[in-house]
């Protein structure tokens, strides 16, 4: 299983963590040899890398998502602050998924850097493909 963070809103706004596993059917991929999980998430109408180049180890204002994405971090590390107060660390090879579209959002702090992530924007009645064990 993949694990994925949820950054979610309650009906409040208060933003919180939430941790569940990505899955999907094991199958034979490539040339048959490697048994893969293989998770389809969505048909993207884009995919946007993100560089941050300037932040100069200034924490970020507190802001929501734009949209519901995936958020794949690529280098460096942050700190993310729920409106809930719960903080986690997110570095190379962690997924976030922001669902707090509403409500005062979240806030990052640089710990290491450069950071650079890309995001995949997903539809509004995209569902995450879980098993339904959540932690």
């Amino acid at each position: 299983m993949m694990r994925v963070v949820r950054l979610r809103a309650d009906a409040a706004g208060t933003s919180f963590f939430e941790d569940t596993d990505l899955s999907g059917p094991v199958r034979l991929f490539g040339s048959g040899e490697t048994s893969s999980r293989i998770v389809e998430i969505v048909a993207a109408d884009a995919v946007i890398v993100r560089e941050v180049v300037d932040e100069a180890n200034r924490p970020g204002q507190w802001h929501r998502s734009p949209r519901r994405q995936l958020e794949i971090h690529l280098s460096g590390t942050s700190e993310i602050e729920a409106g809930s107060g719960e903080t986690r660390r997110f570095g190379p090879g962690d997924v976030l998924l922001t669902e707090d579209t509403h409500g005062r959002g979240h806030v990052f702090r640089p710990i290491a850097g450069p950071r650079s992530m890309i995001f995949v924007p997903l539809a509004d009645d995209w569902e995450l493909p879980t098993d339904g064990a959540e932690a």
